[in-house]
């Protein structure tokens, strides 16, 4: 308001579009009570950033807007929005024109995000702005909602144009006809130099402002450097944590690998055992069954033979018997048929003997392969039963190297997780260290043109207590194009 009480607008009108050309720094008042009235998407989004719901809600502009003026009418402002760990750049294109002096009317065109990669259509209405002050480095401009947009060129200092025809005027000879010749001129009066002081004192009010605005921006930056530069701090603990816990997890994984090795080799080893075990069984019963069929056999040819010694013996006393009461001349065949039987007997009894012999002899045989079976029959079961133990300690020992691996993979991700929000960090710090220094050039920027424009306002009240002094002793005249 005391910038635009100071302007005086036919001193300075905003007559073509050329006097706006180049980039502009937006500098609105923190709170506007018609922003969110005036269906404009920046005011609205200035608003709600601005707000206590936005600083609750963690939502900041980092740097300020700014806004690029073209020759040709088309304008481009750049907004960069945070709101906790995310951002978005935005773009809004309009088109501007004088429709007539100071006085500006503004269509908008489209919005850009980059975090949604979408351009939009601007959904709002043309703006009927005016211009309330302007000097080349400082805009302000008011639309009929009364929300109020100011613009500040940054390192641009403009010299006031009637110190510098006043410093002119002082500093130049004037001759006498010249002096003749612009009688009709007045020196600047008092209410010159206090409009020329005042619109002085508003510039520095509004730059005290804007560095106001600076320090405590770049004051909420070196806050949040050192929330962050801790937050760095924590997160590289926990990532060396991490990485000793997976160097852990790898040498666990190494060892339990080399035991579970170990571990196959001696379940392959009694495996093996017990496969020769197994063998030696069968091929046992094997021949325990063949000898087993060979004393049937003989038993059966063992009965045989002494059915045959039976018969025999019975078949030589009925010869006998027959031959004690048959007639003399049928003795010799009876004798011999004795003698053949006696003989067949002879060999029936040898083959009885023998078979007994081998039956004996067999069921010995028999008995020490049995024996040989139960006790090869009990080392395979006992392997059977070491195997059936080496592979379930194996199966045991390789769901915990899975489990193990499990836990690696775990700790590696938790490890990759912790590394790239530790990287999100540092870039977060470098981003906010960067905008600091950014901050604090600026400070020392507007700082120096503070210091400027007190010079400036020295130099007026100087050149004021000059012009009353000069008046008093000559009556020159004032010449404001020297």
């Amino acid at each position: 308001q005391a910038l635009d009480r100071s302007w005086r607008p036919e001193r300075g009108s905003v007559m073509d579009l050329s006097q706006l050309g180049g980039e502009w720094e937006m500098r609105s008042p923190s709170e506007q009570e018609h922003g969110w009235m005036s269906g404009d998407v920046l005011r609205m989004v200035f608003s709600m950033y601005q707000s206590g719901v936005g600083k609750m809600l963690r939502m900041e502009l980092p740097v300020a807007p700014k806004l690029l003026i073209k020759q040709d009418g088309n304008t481009e402002m750049k907004m960069h929005l945070r709101w906790g760990e995310k951002h978005d750049s935005i773009k809004l294109f309009s088109t501007i024109q004088i429709a007539e002096p100071n006085k500006i009317s503004a269509k908008p065109g489209s919005v850009r995000s980059a975090a949604l990669r979408l351009t939009l259509p601007a959904l709002q209405r043309e703006r009927k702005l005016r211009v309330t002050f302007f000097d080349g480095e400082v805009l302000v401009l008011r639309d009929e909602k009364a929300v109020v947009d100011i613009f500040w060129r940054p390192h641009v200092h403009v010299r006031s144009d009637r110190l510098q025809r006043q410093e002119a005027a002082q500093s130049s000879p004037v001759s006498a006809g010249e002096d003749n010749a612009l009688d009709s001129d007045a020196a600047p009066g008092a209410e010159w130099w206090e409009a020329e002081i005042g619109e002085l004192s508003a510039k520095v009010e509004f730059l005290k402002q804007a560095l106001e605005e600076q320090r405590e921006q770049a004051s909420v930056d070196g806050a949040e450097r050192g929330m962050l530069r801790g937050e760095i701090a924590r997160l590289e603990t926990i990532a060396e944590t991490a990485t000793l816990e997976a160097k852990g997890h790898v040498v666990k994984l190494n060892v339990m690998d080399s035991l579970a090795n170990k571990l196959a080799e001696a379940a392959g080893a009694q495996r093996q055992k017990s496969s020769a075990k197994d063998e030696a069984r069968a091929q046992l019963q094997d021949e325990v069954s063949s000898l087993k069929e060979a004393s049937l056999e003989l038993e059966d040819q063992l009965g045989k033979f002494i059915a045959r010694d039976t018969s025999l013996r019975e078949q030589i006393q009925v010869f006998e018997d027959q031959r004690q009461v048959g007639p003399r001349d049928s003795w010799p065949g009876y004798l011999s048929a004795i003698t053949r039987s006696s003989t067949e007997l002879a060999e029936v009894r040898a083959q009885v003997s023998g078979a007994k012999k081998a039956a004996i002899s067999l069921k010995k045989e028999l008995a020490r392969k049995e024996r040989q079976l139960r006790s090869i029959a009990f080392a395979a079961e006992a392997e059977a039963v070491e195997r059936a133990i080496l592979e379930a300690q194996l199966e045991d020992r390789k769901q915990e190297i899975a489990a193990q691996e499990l836990r690696l993979r775990e700790a590696e991700a938790s490890q990759a997780s912790l590394r790239s929000e530790l990287e999100q960090v540092r870039c977060q710090f470098s981003t906010v260290e960067a905008r600091e220094a950014v901050h604090r050039d600026q400070v020392l920027a507007v700082e120096s043109e503070i210091g400027d424009i007190i010079a400036q306002a020295r130099a007026a009240q100087e050149l004021q207590s000059a012009e009353k002094n000069t008046s008093t002793t000559t009556r020159r005249k004032w010449r404001p194009w020297r």
